[in-house]
């Protein structure tokens, strides 16, 4: 996938052309140049031709390749993707220059995380298309190792080049920065001969050939040529024209929540459980557990239940209440090895999933406790496997289900009518038929945070694709917000006729209502763009309930303004620009998922009050403005990418947009998702499916990791142990970091030079909790600062020294030195009466005495020794 759309690979076309050729007798290639790449239908096919002329004067014969949709109409136009020159002689095949392997004096390049970071800047291979396996630089050309992945049916025999095994010797292109810094697709072929078919293992040769060009030596497992290209000119993929039919696929891209029944095998019986007062949800007496009024009485319990939100419950109040809560309990040491479980009622909503029946929501989610789960999730994130979030109904409290869903491993649950439900990720189909347009051309448009980069976006894709009109947009600045002057001339220039720029606190509820006021009667409000919010990124631990309120305040507060004043509108359109982080948890984001989650669920209020909602979780924009991705740092980025998340093409997003206001469903999940392949522990939970099938890791246990980690330590010599764990240690902060290679760490240059913050020694410590199996703790790239420091420490947790052995003492060692410590001196020492009571002997009398254990006899020394005291006998 490129930019959210899928493609027809270029290699694709060489195969066409390759076809063609060997049965039009041209099997060589001199020419191909794919002027417009093919975007495939996420449904349907389309029509293929391939047509090759007669040959000309030199035998040359040309080609080209169209397309057009699959099903339309008999005059509907072809679309001209690819043209090139087909030539007879197939060329000289040359020697076995790649013998020789691995390539003699190369370097070999990490190829560690590659296809995360090829999908965060918009390049998504799919599992057949991962064949690159290990690549080498020498001087300015790299070698590549390529092999299709033996899990799929290729079925290579009917091919004359396969193209995803082409296809992977080119992405070494791309990884070695050969072709720029800038991702680059294939442009144009020159002299491209095949000499042999069928190569599903190939060595990979790319030398520069002018600028922007390479050539192309591909041979099999023996060195022998397969495929040879004198030049590859590759095109910045910021200069590939992408079909504008990717931006209309984007419902490809869009999720719902599901809820879905989970089966319940056995709960937890053994446990000691407690409930933090007040017990508003009634579990106590199901859980057979005390009720406890703080941390210090729950000290000895395995599990502590905090019910949470509730009818009633003030947003602020209450996340600031848990925030205080779960701060105090996940750096308290006597919980370390304890569980959390958060419990709300009515806080989640979804397909699947009833509402509960509150009062302060009339059937709809309870918004204080959907900012709580918002909160929670981050804190999830940032220590797995520690907190659990149990939703439950209106129904009697069942004991059994609750200790169940912690049981299940689950980091989200909720209860409905008796039943254990889990959340998971489904695509939603696009919407049928055109539907009644959602933007209005008469009325007024409000876009908050509209002088924002997003918010900027969003009005000239308004203006320009829907034809609104008229205006309005808000924001802290207003028209001394940089950039107004020249956003409101080209929004005139594309067909505005008002754009007023207004600066409003929308956490000022007069103020809101003043700014609705100014709306005139003649183009009344109908739609709006709640798109303003503010950042402050930190972990639980150190979040505090005023940088929590700050980051609530534009977002909760100025959407709620905006619902209760327009709630007698006729809008067509009452869209919240919401975060991915709310919906999947983000390290380092407590208080901007809280606030986002409280803007899905005012959604689902809306919607079930008979009103216009849609909130878009959004992931990461391109633009770095929005979503998870607003203030990130490229660290941030490849981390983002690391979790499956990938940058999101402004075009794409937009098609989003338009796709999600024509659905019915009031939350939606707006982001490029591309999980890893292989291990999925570091994924958000709710990605882990579309990572494929894993078996599910074990609740409370060490990781398969980590046995196998202390295993292979016990079975290495004594003098290798330390090098393994530093060479893991670098890989680790390798990782975090985004250095290529783990060889470009420095062991003893400390963690923070090395550009570690916060949420990368979290990262750290979960990842190596995971290997190791130890309880480590958050702040243990501070405790031990830099890569050495921190290999010896997990060194001596993994495999501490044993306790010196006692050596054998012979008896009459012992009387010796017994017979030279005066009596007294025992006495002195506390040691005497210890002494006789371990031989069963009477308390010596507490009085002076200068007998020394000399002038003992040997009776009486037996009897001091061992107990057999003269009266005895």
């Amino acid at each position: 996938m490129i930019g959210g759309a899928t493609l027809f690979p270029g290699t694709g076309f060489v195969e066409l052309a390759l076809h063609a050729g060997a049965r039009a007798g041209c099997p060589g290639v001199d020419e191909l140049t794919i002027e417009i790449p093919l975007v495939l239908p996420a449904e349907g096919g389309v029509q293929l031709q391939c047509a090759v002329t007669a040959p000309d004067e030199a035998g040359l014969r040309r080609i080209t390749v169209h397309t057009r949709p699959e099903g339309g109409s008999a005059d509907l136009p072809w679309t001209r993707h690819a043209t090139g020159t087909l030539a007879p002689d197939r060329g000289a095949a040359g020697g076995t220059e790649l013998a020789a392997w691995p390539p003699p004096g190369a370097a070999e390049l990490p190829l560690d995380g590659m296809y995360p970071e090829f999908a965060a800047v918009g390049i998504d291979y799919g599992p057949a298309f991962r064949g690159l396996r290990r690549a080498w630089r020498r001087g300015d050309q790299v070698f590549a190792e390529v092999s299709l992945p033996e899990s799929a049916d290729f079925e290579v025999d009917r091919y004359e080049s396969h193209p995803a095994a082409l296809d992977a010797a080119l992405q070494v292109i791309g990884r070695s920065g050969l072709a720029g810094a800038e991702p680059a697709l294939p442009f144009s072929w020159s002299r491209l001969r095949l000499h042999a078919v069928g190569g599903t293992s190939l060595r990979v040769r790319v030398t520069p050939a002018g600028t922007g060009a390479v050539s192309l030596h591909v041979a099999d497992p023996t060195g022998q040529p397969v495929v040879t290209v004198d030049s590859l000119i590759l095109r910045p993929m910021s200069q590939a024209p992408v079909p504008p039919t990717a931006a209309a696929r984007a419902t490809d891209t869009l999720r719902r929540l599901e809820w879905r029944p989970l089966t319940v095998h056995s709960a937890d019986l053994t446990s000691r459980w407690s409930v933090l007062g007040p017990d508003r949800w009634g579990l106590a007496e199901p859980l057979s557990a005390p009720v406890v009024s703080d941390l210090d009485a729950a000290a000895d319990a395995d599990v502590l239940v905090l019910p949470a939100g509730g009818p009633g419950t003030d947003v602020y109040a209450e996340t600031a209440r848990l925030l205080d809560l779960l701060r105090a309990w996940l750096t308290d040491s006597r919980f370390a090895a304890a569980r959390l479980v958060v419990a709300t009622s009515g806080a989640v909503s979804g397909t699947g999933i009833e509402a509960v029946d509150a009062p302060s929501t009339a059937g709809v989610p309870d918004l204080a406790g959907a900012a709580v789960a918002g909160l929670v999730r981050a804190a999830q994130a940032e220590h797995p496997d520690r907190i659990a979030l149990v939703d439950l109904d209106t129904a009697a409290a069942s004991g059994h289900l609750v200790q169940a869903a912690l049981r299940s491993g689950e980091p989200q649950a909720a209860l409905r009518r008796g039943e254990l439900w889990v959340p998971r990720l489904a695509p939603v189909s696009p919407p049928a038929g055109d539907g009644k347009p959602v933007w209005t051309t008469t009325g007024t448009v409000l876009i908050s945070g509209a002088t924002g980069a997003l918010g900027g976006v969003v009005a000239r894709h308004l203006v320009a694709r829907h034809g609104v009109r008229h205006l309005l947009l808000a924001s802290r600045r207003g028209p001394d917000a940089a950039g107004v002057a020249a956003l409101t001339g080209e929004l005139a220039d594309l067909g505005a006729v008002t754009v007023d720029v207004v600066a409003v606190d929308l956490a000022d509820r007069e103020a809101v209502a003043a700014l609705l006021a100014t709306v005139p009667d003649d183009r009344p409000l109908r739609g709006m763009v709640h798109a303003a919010g503010v950042l402050d990124d930190g972990l639980v631990t150190t979040l505090t309930a005023e940088r929590l309120g700050a980051v609530l305040r534009p977002k909760v507060d100025g959407a709620w303004h905006l619902h209760e004043l327009t709630a007698d509108l006729d809008l067509s359109a009452f869209v919240l620009f919401s975060s991915a982080a709310g919906m999947l948890g983000g390290p380092g984001q407590g208080a901007y998922a809280a606030a986002n989650a409280f803007l899905d669920a005012l959604a689902a209020h809306r919607r079930a009050a008979g009103l216009a909602g849609l909130s878009l979780a959004w992931g990461l924009w391109a633009t770095g403005e929005a979503g998870m991705g607003a203030g990130l740092s490229e660290i941030d980025t490849q981390r983002l990418a690391a979790a499956g998340i990938a940058a999101l093409p402004t075009e794409v997003g937009l098609g989003l947009l338009d796709a999600a206001t024509g659905l019915a469903d009031p939350v939606l999940l707006a982001a490029r998702l591309a999980p890893p392949a292989g291990d999925t522990a570091d994924l958000p939970p709710l990605l882990r499916d579309l990572a494929g099938p894993q078996t599910r890791r074990a609740v409370a246990a060490a990781p398969a990791e980590a046995g196998s980690l202390r295993e292979r330590l016990a079975g290495m010599p004594p003098h290798k142990r330390a090098p393994a764990l530093l060479d893991l240690v670098r890989s680790q902060v390798a990782a975090l970091l985004g250095y290529p290679d783990s060889a470009d760490i420095p062991v003893e240059r400390a963690f923070l030079d090395l550009g570690f913050d916060s949420l990368a020694a979290v990262g750290m410590r979960n990842k190596l909790t995971l290997l190791t199996g130890l309880n480590l703790s958050a702040s243990l790239v501070f405790d031990y600062p830099n890569p050495r420091a921190l290999a010896e420490h997990l060194g001596a947790q993994l495999l501490p020294e044993p306790e010196p052995a006692v050596e054998a003492v012979d008896p009459v060692d012992v009387r010796q030195m017994l017979a030279s410590i005066p009596l007294d001196r025992l006495r002195d020492a506390g040691l005497l009466d210890s002494l006789l009571k371990l031989a069963g002997a009477p308390a010596a009398p507490h009085h002076p005495t200068t007998t020394s254990i000399d002038d003992m006899d040997s009776e009486e020394l037996i009897n001091l020794a061992i107990g057999e005291h003269a009266d005895r006998g």
